[in-house]
């Protein structure tokens, strides 16, 4: 018989909260890219193809 002492179940499990904070952030970096296209598509609708790229392509240009 050995009086060896397990060892406590914490060390075993993984942390209840880490999957709940990966969840979250992708969850969050979905919306983040969702609101960005909603308005990307928004803004196309109000001013129209010609002015919305000239606006994409001179924030292009401006990044490079």
């Amino acid at each position: 018989m050995s009086n060896r002492a397990s060892p406590p179940a914490a060390e075993n499990a993984t942390e209840p909260g880490a999957a709940r904070i990966s969840r979250a952030g992708v969850i969050l970096l979905a919306l983040g890219v969702a609101s960005l296209a909603g308005a990307g598509l928004m803004m196309w609708a109000v001013q129209g193809p010609a002015v919305f790229n000239e606006v994409v392509l001179a924030a292009l240009a401006w990044c490079f």
